[in-house]
């Protein structure tokens, strides 16, 4: 409602009444044009991208697990992706906060002009957000006591959506195959390989087991007996078709066998020992038939193991392999029963004729009786580990973006490269041989040579143990609609404003400061019966019973220092004695 001036202005009451004209109200469809502060179709865009985000960039893919080597990191870690949900949700929290108190603010400036509202209601409804209890009276001010309500409670689901966002990522261990299409910087992966990692003995449990996992895929290669077989465990976004050849870079690996007596090597007495042999440290042991392990000198060091520069592993390691077990129950050649110092047969039911060297062994007791010794094989292996450029690699999909290159090369040493991760793979092997054998891998090729049977399973896993360890995220598509539909409530929140503002003659608010600021509440702090309202820090008992509140009618505009919008008590809720109706 506009105020009619019939005498000319000042020059000051012009300037004041251009200071003012923010705060003046005005019809609808006239003054200047009112656009309603942050759009809430802004918000609906943060939300929608967030949920795109989440749906197409993180669901079914694979991150490296750990601590990343920097900050900024081409290929993303789980901690990163944790910490940029974390950061979008924060972000959209912000935005939410600014137009839930931009919101609150413009609904109260509403029912200033419309419904009427008590203080303990305002103070309630912008410290709070809580929303007005609608009173008796006119359908005019039920009807827009129900629309204050709405308001309020379409602002509170926001506030609670973030947790189903966070919760709808489940962190499923898995291995994402090195994608070697490019030929990297030897020096690079030095600087960016995370081998903190190493010392996590979960990260190194899950890295062998997946390795061995990866060893079931077509593994008869390995078991060439004339022929050197490389092979590649890669990913890749493009499709590639079955049988189809490429050249990359691949791990080289060579190992030739010479069978030693077990007592001429002092290691020997490690033979059936996890503790020297596996890099996990579990302490589990394997009795299977087949079994072959690398011995150490001592138990494994992350520390000791972390490569200090790329290079080619050329020396000898000592293998193990068991070859049967003697049972005191068995009938030895001449008749006899086995004791605890016999000597191991020298034919196997699975290998047949073993190599004429002395054999160790590993006793089990029941109490103090011994009941068996498993009978281990020793040998010693040449080994020459390092990278292999390879050419016209036959190339096979194991899964929609997991490829595997195998190469069928002649050895040659002088092609080999330097491989940071040819000593880390050479210590994964053991322990991912063991796993092989447990899971049946091998059995095929136990009837074979001897020989080939066994650089065939630590070429096996040494090509396996190369699979990078990791974890593949799955998102609940139900909490996220979920909670993509408890964040749209701020927007419809903020059309119900949109619609009531329309039908206002209030400024549309744009900064809860200025709005805060353009309240003058002289005649409510001033009255005779809210007089104690003048230097009140918080609301009392008493103050819940004032009459409501309404924007006044009249804008005095002769004083020059009034210029703001003046908040009076409704004459119709005070009584003829100047106290509250209710």
């Amino acid at each position: 409602m506009t105020t009619q001036v019939i005498r000319p202005l000042s020059k000051n009451e012009s300037r004041e009444l251009q200071t003012t004209v923010f705060f003046a109200p005005t019809t609808p469809g006239h003054g200047t044009p009112s656009r309603h502060g942050i759009s809430s179709s802004s918000i609906w865009w943060h939300v929608f991208s967030l949920l795109a985000i989440i749906s197409q960039k993180i669901d079914d893919h694979t991150f490296k697990t750990g601590s990343p080597p920097s900050l900024f990191t081409s290929d993303l870690y789980q901690i990163q992706v944790t910490g940029l949900i974390s950061l979008a949700l924060v972000i959209i929290r912000l935005l939410g906060c600014s137009c839930s108190a931009l919101l609150v603010w413009r609904t109260i400036f509403i029912l200033l002009d419309k419904r009427l509202i008590t203080l303990t209601e305002l103070a309630h409804l912008a410290n709070y957000q809580l929303p007005i209890i609608p009173r008796k009276g006119s359908k005019f001010q039920l009807f827009w006591s129900c629309w204050a309500v709405a308001v309020a409670v379409l602002l509170w689901p926001p506030g609670f959506a973030a947790p189903l966002a966070n919760s709808s990522v489940a962190w499923i261990p898995s291995i994402r195959l090195s994608n070697t299409l490019t030929l990297g910087s030897m020096e690079a992966v030095g600087k960016f390989a995370d081998w903190a990692a190493l010392g996590n003995e979960d990260m190194r449990t899950i890295a062998v087991i997946n390795a061995a996992s990866m060893a079931e895929k077509d593994p008869v290669y390995a078991f060439h007996s004339t022929q050197l077989s490389l092979r590649r465990y890669f990913s890749s976004n493009r499709k590639i078709t079955t049988n189809s050849t490429m050249d990359l870079t691949l791990p080289y690996f060579d190992v030739r066998l010479r069978w030693i007596d077990a007592a001429s090597d002092n290691q020997s007495h490690h033979v059936g020992d996890p503790k020297y042999a596996d890099i996990a440290n579990l302490g589990n042991s394997i009795r299977i038939n087949g079994s072959v392990a690398v011995i150490r000198n001592d138990t494994w060091d992350a520390g000791e193991a972390t490569p200090q520069a790329a290079e080619t592993f050329s020396g000898t390691k000592l293998i193990s392999i068991k070859v049967g077990t003697l049972n005191y129950y068995d009938q030895l050649p001449d008749g006899s029963s086995p004791k605890e110092s016999s000597p191991c047969p020298t034919s196997s039911v699975i290998f047949g004729k073993l190599p004429d060297v002395g054999q160790g062994t590993t006793g089990w007791f029941s109490g103090d009786t011994w009941v068996a010794n498993d009978c281990y094989l020793i040998a010693e292996a040449s080994i020459m580990a390092g990278r292999y450029k390879g050419t016209d690699c036959t190339v096979s999909p194991t899964s929609a973006v997991d490829y595997m290159a195998t190469c069928i090369v002649t050895p040659n040493p002088r092609a080999v490269e330097d491989d940071w991760i040819s000593g880390l793979a050479l210590d994964f092997t053991s322990e991912t041989m063991k796993n092989i054998v447990m899971l049946n891998l091998t059995q095929p090729w136990m009837h074979n040579n001897l020989d080939s049977y066994t650089t065939g399973t630590l070429t096996l896993a040494y090509h396996a143990a190369l699979a990078e360890s990791v974890v593949r995220a799955t998102v609940d598509r139900t909490r996220i609609r979920i909670w993509f539909a408890m964040s749209a409530m701020l927007t419809v929140s903020a059309l119900l404003v949109a619609v009531a503002q329309n039908v206002s003659i209030t400024k549309t608010v744009r900064d809860t400061t200025l709005a805060a600021l353009a309240m003058d509440l002289t005649k409510v702090t001033h009255s005779d019966h809210a007089s104690e309202l003048c230097n009140a820090v918080a609301l009392s008992q008493k103050d819940h019973k004032l009459a409501r509140l309404k924007w006044t009618d009249n804008c005095d505009r002769r004083n020059n220092h009034i210029c703001r919008r003046r908040v009076v008590f409704a004459e119709s809720d005070i009584n003829a004695h100047g106290r509250p109706l209710y």
